[in-house]
């Protein structure tokens, strides 16, 4: 089936001109670029010959479109690399250019406005904005394709040696146990950043990490059992209010930093995650799969029958 006219790009946009790009250096046929760049075949024809003129309507641009088309560029580039462009970098750079290039009043504020980023969008629509993740320096170094099959190797080495991997699904589903935490920040502040329309996810990379106040611990197996939810304050004590109107069975606590701590994961373990295994670990071990935290390495929470898969990521 042909596509629709609607989902074409349109010949504005930084997709149309690879296309138009690749088709004059001979990489490809007009053909072969309008498949591949999801262009009109004929409109992408016209544009090769030089048949169509493009002009703009209304005042001429501040900046020409191959000024644009780099700036488009860098933007989605950023984005890849985990450094997401702001308006306020983009402006930045554009007013230290006009300066650069003899025309500092083009924007009367100095910078970008609203109206501008707005048209600015719109002549390029493959660019968006979007509320970024906090992904740490950490995170983001461990998250290779090495360090994500070295975990997957390990895992599969753990329940050979167990004698878990040939079991029927349903009780080695039971058996496999994830458990992990969040830190939940009361005053969380997120600037949008200018992306790849499409991108499924947008992440930010940083130092620190990104949480503070409030910690949830979750556990759940791969069966889907879940237990109650274990949750730190940063305080002393727990206030009775905070409690209130929670998950059945919640656990509350409370740490000075309130980030979990070895105090707080052990208490979790032996209080929590053991009685809930308790009748599975009769017949066969159960598999603990945590991160490499500093409060989850204790000597406490080892004990028979449990066996600990530790990832970094």
């Amino acid at each position: 089936m042909s596509k629709s006219k609607s989902s074409f790009v349109t010949s504005d946009s930084a997709a149309f001109q690879e296309a138009v790009d690749a088709v004059r250096s001979e990489r490809l046929s007009v053909r072969q670029a309008a498949k591949f760049y999801g262009c009109a075949t004929t409109t992408l024809f016209s544009h090769v010959r030089g048949m169509v003129k493009h002009q703009r309507s209304g005042r001429p641009a501040t900046f020409s479109e191959l000024e644009e088309r780099v700036v488009v560029r860098a933007c989605i580039a950023l984005g890849t690399f985990g450094y997401p462009a702001t308006r306020e970098l983009v402006g930045g750079v554009l007013k230290h250019y006009l300066e650069d290039v003899g025309s500092p009043g083009c924007f009367p504020s100095g910078e970008p406005s609203k109206k501008w980023w707005s048209n600015f969008f719109k002549r390029w629509p493959e660019l968006t904005e979007r509320k970024p993740q906090h992904l740490t320096i950490q995170r983001a170094k461990c998250c290779t394709p090495e360090v994500i099959e070295g975990f997957f190797a390990t895992l599969q080495e753990v329940l050979t040696d167990e004698g878990l991997l040939h079991l029927p699904y349903s009780d080695l589903a039971s058996r496999l146990w994830n458990c992990d935490e969040t830190g939940l920040c009361t005053s969380v502040t997120s600037t949008k950043v200018i992306v790849r329309r499409g991108d499924k996810q947008v992440v930010e990379i940083g130092s620190g990490s990104g949480r503070e106040h409030i910690t949830v611990l979750t556990c759940g197996s791969a069966a889907g059992e879940k237990l109650p939810p274990y949750v730190i304050y940063k305080a002393k004590t727990a206030d009775p209010a905070w409690m209130e109107n929670g998950p059945p069975g919640t656990r509350y606590v409370s740490s000075d930093s309130g980030w979990m701590e070895e105090a707080q994961f052990t208490e979790w373990f032996r209080s929590v995650f053991l009685p809930a295994t308790e009748s599975l670990r009769k017949s066969k071990p159960v598999v603990l799969i945590l991160d490499g935290h500093g409060s989850h390495i204790s000597l406490k929470a080892v004990t028979s029958r449990i066996f600990v898969v530790n990832h970094n990521y």
